[in-house]
């Protein structure tokens, strides 16, 4: 069974390397120390899950979320914040950059570890869902495609059935 993959973007090593800790075995993991090298390292290997600090040198936490949302690639890629600034507004404003769960630190670790996996079963059933609309998409395209085919047939028939001579059909 494939692990998840999941990118840890930190620019404090220390955080990283709990989450690291915590996650490893689980899941396939990665870390980065700016969104810069983020979007960098996504062009290789994407992951299935982003967990973002906030608060980092260059671009921010908040800002990466939003780049990433806006591309039709990552979009349904989930994103957990993991930061320190935990305030109702900053929390409010990583809803609004499009994260899907946000975390206050300190936190506790068995919340990170169930939310992580929450978040990667939604995404799993999205991704299952969207897999079973397309197909659904792709039958009815046929069904029509073939409806209109045979509306033809039928329209022959019926109107050569309707005929008296040779020359009139």
């Amino acid at each position: 069974m494939e692990l998840s993959k999941i990118l840890v973007v930190d620019d404090e090593k220390i955080n990283q390397n709990f989450i690291k800790g915590l996650l490893e075995g689980g899941y396939d993991i990665r870390a980065c120390d700016s969104a810069e090298e983020c979007l960098e390292l996504i062009g290789d290997w994407t992951p299935d899950l982003f967990l973002l600090d906030v608060n980092m040198p260059g671009m921010g936490g908040i800002e990466l979320c939003k780049q990433l949302k806006a591309s039709a690639d990552l979009e349904i890629i989930p994103v957990i914040f993991v930061s320190a600034m935990n305030g109702v507004d900053d929390r409010l404003e990583g809803y609004e950059a499009g994260c899907d769960e946000y975390m206050g630190r300190p936190f506790s670790r068995w919340e990170l570890l169930k939310k992580i996996e929450l978040t990667l079963a939604n995404k799993k059933a999205l991704d299952s869902y969207r897999q079973r609309s397309d197909a659904a998409s792709g039958a009815a395209m046929t069904a029509m495609t073939t409806a209109g085919e045979i509306g033809q047939v039928v329209r022959f028939f019926r109107e050569s059935f309707a005929t008296t001579s040779f020359n009139e059909l």
